[in-house]
């Protein structure tokens, strides 16, 4: 707590172990925000031939759900995005506090 506790250095073995880890991770994390995006971008391009001037704007009552199901999916998508910086972030952080460790005498 407050960075006062004892550090101990780190084995190359756990460095290595820490770098598979976090690549792991964030490639899973970067997956799922892809698939979250895609599937984003996919219902709205649905909603856009509901969209005033098309020919399927007399059904925009029905369709007006496809509205409610995009707000769901930007939730999901900012979520997924947030988890990648999460990740990100945490596995910078590692590295960094105990690159300090290795460089001190």
């Amino acid at each position: 707590m407050f960075g006062a506790e004892p550090i101990e250095p780190w084995a190359e073995e756990e460095q290595r172990e820490l770098e598979e880890h976090a690549a792991t991770r964030l490639r899973t994390c970067i997956i799922a925000a892809l698939k979250a995006a895609a599937a984003f971008a996919a219902v709205v391009l649905c909603i856009v031939p509901f969209s005033a001037g098309h020919r399927l704007n007399s059904h925009w009552q029905t369709a007006r759900y496809l509205v409610y199901v995009a707000m769901a999916l930007w939730v999901w998508l900012v979520c997924k995005i947030g988890f990648v910086w999460a990740s990100w972030q945490s596995s910078r952080e590692t590295r960094r506090e105990f690159s300090e460790l290795k460089d001190k005498p």
